[in-house]
């Protein structure tokens, strides 16, 4: 029950990003085992490639009850992160695990 709650956070976070920065593209979701965290991969044309990931961390937002962890990157990146040049971080799994949203 816990994950299908997280999950319908991370479409609630999803949808106010692509409302507040309409340049994002795709927003991946990663499940939140082993930790009680929402987890956003997000595909921005207005950031630039950099060939690495940069995660941060929020407290929950105000309505909200989970933490969260954004990583947003551009497709360039994307690209690279697909082709196993750039790993995502230890605990976030494989792209084979995420979900669009």
């Amino acid at each position: 029950m816990r994950e299908s709650e997280i999950a319908k956070e991370a479409r609630l976070l999803a949808e106010a990003h692509r409302d507040f920065d309409p340049s994002t593209k795709k927003i991946y979701f990663f499940g939140s085992a082993p930790h009680d965290m929402i987890r956003l991969l997000e595909i921005s044309s207005d950031v630039p490639p950099c060939g690495c990931l940069f995660p941060v961390s929020f407290e929950p937002a105000e309505g909200m009850k989970y933490p969260s962890t954004i990583i947003v990157i551009a497709q360039e990146d994307f690209d690279k992160l697909m082709e196993d040049k750039i790993e995502l971080p230890p605990d976030w799994g494989s792209m084979k695990s995420a979900r669009e949203i």
